[in-house]
């Protein structure tokens, strides 16, 4: 592939491949970070977080009080569901009602 192509020193055709370079390299930017003008402005750590050692997954599409943390407008959409559906169950109810006593007629 050398023989095609070339290496950064000697290039066979600079027009068929060049191998991309390093506009700066990690110590740069090492040197750079903890140099005494950027860190006269960036702000000083926080508090490091602890979290908790170990805690259960809850599954939201199971448990409902883990969805509706998650998911506030969620509770909005259970309750109109549940309004639908019994608005639907008694209309079906009724007509059932209506349809059997007309029949027994």
């Amino acid at each position: 592939m050398r023989d095609r192509r070339g290496s950064y020193t000697d290039r066979v055709n600079p027009f068929i491949f060049s191998l991309p370079t390093a506009k700066i390299t990690n110590p740069d930017i090492t040197r750079i970070i903890n140099s005494d003008e950027i860190q006269s402005v960036v702000r000083p750590a926080g508090q490091k977080v602890q979290k908790r050692p170990w805690t259960q997954k809850k599954n939201p599409l199971v448990n409902k009080a883990i969805l509706f943390r998650l998911n506030p407008y969620a509770k909005t959409l259970r309750r109109q569901e549940l309004r639908m559906c019994w608005f639907f169950c008694r209309s079906i109810t009724v007509f059932n009602l209506f349809s059997q006593s007309n029949r027994s007629v």
